[in-house]
């Protein structure tokens, strides 16, 4: 019995270390999770996609990482980045899972995904983007701008062909044609086709370049020249043109530009006359204040004043007396008055009460006839004496003056009681309509051969003007109009002349906001510009030497 008890006490306490033994075993374990702050959240695994090859003429690819995932939650943020590779390259949304990467260049890139999960947890995961050439044996273009050309004035207009130009590989996609040296002076159609026509050209050498580009980028250029020789004078024919360039009086003898004076800043040779060896030129000086008018004439270039704050129209010579009409103000704050010169002698017309002007002159039989206007009234002087080609009703001027025998022919125009006015003549006062009021128009000048009545003029916008598109350079014989310009541009005309059969104009056109001094020959236009400068031809003459 006693050895019994012995055992049974030894087997209780046994029993009893262990229970306390597992009981601490227990306890430590609880205790080191509490105090590391232990969890169960797992890190996000990143996911940037697999490695690509892009050629040319690819410059973009997609980034994907929505295969990111995320084992024990959700990925909360995104974000790419580069971190190698050439400088060209935008990520366009660098905080979304699938984003485009633009303005890639060859090379190899690198570009790193870094994702984070609602823990705060993240991983990152990297992608290369590998751009090469579409094809390591594509060849480059070679360009042909075509021969060598040379024109003569008056041809203004030369075609460029391209079309000879080559690809290896067969893959040309564009041409660009520009002006890389000469005159300023020229319009150019289509610069982005293989053929082009160029336009407004000047005396002078031009150099054109063509640019060809192929399907991946390679390009190549070439470049053609184009001579414009200046008009010569093989005939017996003198051609004589007044206006102003680069904002100078001159007059043009068979194109070649002769300056009148150096230092007369912004004045425009307003008419032109020949009598002999001599040329004879009226000119004005316009200004943004009175004070700035000032006309003249020229005789072989030596000026002769004619008033003060005044300004010329026109110019006729007869045996050795100089005529000159035009307008002064007389004294400060009063009207203009209509009037003209006689070898440098005023002659007034109106009496000042309201603003008046002398357009034109012409002397016939000793009897001199000036045409202009007085406030709203279109009117011609004979001698002094005024003669109403309208009532006032509406506006009207009278801009030139033809005598024929006894019939006295005026051009000019008058308000059709709207916004435009009406081009016309009138024939012993009689008016006859040029145009039909749908649009702006003015007759700017009158010549009469026998039975047939010549009138230059234009029909259109004002340039500058609001919504303007344009205005046609013209001239109507016995009403039924010639146009000079094809209306997309602005054209002017400033006098006309009839030589034996020929019909001569003197304007400008606009192109491109340059002023382009010019005349035409039964319609065709004679560029008078050297392309240094822009101007305007007011008024011509034609004479056999």
């Amino acid at each position: 019995m006693k050895i019994k008890i012995v055992c049974q006490n030894f087997l209780v306490r046994s029993i009893l270390i262990l229970i306390i033994l597992m009981i601490i075993v227990s306890s430590c374990k609880k205790e080191v999770s509490c105090e590391n702050g232990c969890d169960t959240n797992k890190p996000p695994i990143a996911n940037a996609g697999s490695d690509q090859n892009i050629s040319l003429p690819a410059d973009s690819v997609v980034l994907n990482g929505s295969a990111s995932r995320d084992p024990d939650g959700s990925i909360e943020k995104w974000l790419w980045k580069k971190i190698s590779g050439p400088a060209s390259s935008t990520i366009i949304k660098p905080s979304e899972s699938k984003t485009v990467v633009r303005n890639l260049i060859i090379g190899i890139y690198v570009f790193e995904l870094k994702v984070t999960d609602n823990g705060g947890l993240s991983s990152i995961d990297t992608i290369q983007i590998a751009l090469s050439d579409a094809s390591p044996f594509n060849r480059p273009p070679v360009a042909n701008a075509g021969a060598d050309q040379t024109v003569n004035l008056p041809t203004t207009t030369v075609n460029l062909d391209g079309g000879a130009s080559t690809d290896p590989d067969n893959n040309i996609v564009s041409y660009a044609w520009s002006k890389i040296t000469g005159p300023s002076s020229y319009s150019i159609a289509n610069a982005n086709t293989v053929q082009v026509q160029l336009t407004n050209l000047v005396a002078g050498d031009y150099k054109f370049e063509l640019n060809v580009t192929d399907a991946v980028g390679l390009n190549d250029k070439d470049t053609v020249q184009i001579t414009v020789i200046p008009l010569t004078n093989t005939s017996d024919i003198d051609i004589y043109v007044t206006g102003m360039q680069n904002d100078l009086p001159v007059y043009w003898k068979n194109g070649q530009a002769i300056l009148l004076d150096n230092n007369d800043w912004n004045f425009t040779g307003t008419s032109i006359a020949v009598a002999g060896s001599n040329v004879y030129v009226a000119g004005s000086r316009n200004g943004l204040m009175y004070t700035e008018f000032a006309a003249k004439y020229w005789k072989n270039n030596q000026g002769t004043p004619l008033g003060t704050y005044a300004g010329t129209g026109s110019i006729a010579v007869v045996g050795s007396d100089v005529y000159v009409a035009g307008w002064e103000i007389d004294g400060f704050g009063s009207h203009y008055v209509a009037k003209y010169w006689k070898n440098g002698q005023a002659v007034t017309l109106t009496n000042g009460n309201i603003d008046a002007y002398a357009s034109s002159i012409v002397v016939v039989n000793n009897d001199v006839y000036v045409a202009g206007q007085e406030g709203n009234v279109a009117k011609y002087w004979k001698n002094g004496q005024a003669v109403s080609l309208t009532n006032g009703t509406n506006q009207s001027y009278a801009n030139s003056i033809a005598v024929v025998g006894n019939d006295i022919y005026v051009a000019g125009s008058e308000n059709d009681g709207s916004s435009h006015h009406m081009a016309k003549y009138w024939k012993n006062g009689q008016a006859v309509s040029l145009t039909n009021g749908v649009s702006h128009a003015t007759a700017t000048s009158i010549g009469v051969v026998g039975s047939d009545v010549y009138v230059a003029g234009w029909e259109g916008d004002f340039y500058g003007m609001v919504g303007g598109t344009g205005s046609i350079a013209r001239y109507w014989k016995n009403g039924q109009a010639v146009p000079l310009t094809n209306g997309t541009t602005y054209a002017y005309t400033g006098s006309l002349v009839i030589f034996e059969s020929d019909v001569y104009v003197a304007g400008y056109e606009i192109t491109g906001g340059q002023y382009l001094p010019k005349y035409w020959k039964n319609g065709q236009a004679v560029s008078l510009s050297n392309g240094s400068g822009g101007g305007w031809a007011t008024s011509i003459v034609v004479i056999r030497n």
